[in-house]
């Protein structure tokens, strides 16, 4: 959806598999974590 977002994949962990682990991460620094994180709350 948002091509030149900055993410980062987290690492697995504590034996989960994915979906559960290895999730995709904004960057806090990236211009659009806050209005992606806006428009989750308001969902």
């Amino acid at each position: 959806l948002y091509p030149n977002t900055t993410v980062t994949k987290s690492p697995n962990w504590s034996r989960f598999k994915p979906p559960y682990t290895g999730i995709y991460i904004i960057d806090f620094q990236d211009p659009m974590f806050n209005t992606i994180g806006k428009m989750l709350i308001e969902e």
